[in-house]
């Protein structure tokens, strides 16, 4: 009976280095799928930061480019005003429009903008301005004069006057390639 249970025992010992050895050849075989899995895994997260970051900086970087886009255009709206202003002081002939032009640093070549005011030159006068660190380019252009009320319905004062109507362009650049354009048709009354 003794042989029997050192035969038994052998027999169970042997059974169980064979389920050890099996196990560990499955272990070592999976070894290799879990280290795989593990660098997928990493490699999605990494991919799934460097996205985020990407986006972070480019919604930065758009930001950054609106703002610049809306200042350059209030740069182009007050170039807009300034001419608006200029138009009325010359046709008034108003003493404060030397001061006006000396004011905002206005180059006037030839005193083109009297002329096209006063529609003396149809062609389009350009005018430069720098507004803080924006340098606007205006083109104000002559284009007729027409009775008041032939536009719109008769005049009812019974004073008969004019409407003249000018075309101003501007752009406006300014630090980091900023830029805006912007054009109104204007119509002076007189």
């Amino acid at each position: 009976m003794g042989t029997f249970n050192q035969c038994g025992h052998t027999q169970k010992h042997s059974i169980m280095r064979f389920i050890a050895a099996d196990a560990q050849s499955r272990l070592s075989s999976q070894r290799g799928i879990a280290l795989v899995l593990a660098l997928i895994f990493s490699l999605t997260v990494m991919a799934l930061a460097a996205g985020v970051l990407y986006f972070v900086s480019e919604s930065s970087k758009m930001a950054s480019a609106g703002k610049l886009y809306a200042t350059a255009s209030q740069a182009a709206d007050g170039a807009i005003n300034l001419t608006k202003d200029l138009i009325t002081k010359t046709i008034r002939a108003d003493d404060t429009l030397i001061d006006l032009i000396a004011a905002t640093g206005l180059s006037d070549p030839a005193n083109c903008l009297t002329h096209a005011v006063l529609g003396v030159n149809t062609d389009p006068c350009a005018l430069k301005v720098v507004m803080g660190p924006y340098l606007t380019t205006t083109q104000l252009t002559y284009l007729y004069r027409l009775p008041k009320g032939s536009i719109e319905f008769a005049n009812q004062s019974g004073v008969s006057s004019v409407e003249t109507f000018y075309k101003i362009q501007v752009s406006s650049t300014g630090p980091d390639n900023a830029a805006a354009e912007d054009s109104v048709l204007y119509r002076y009354n007189q």
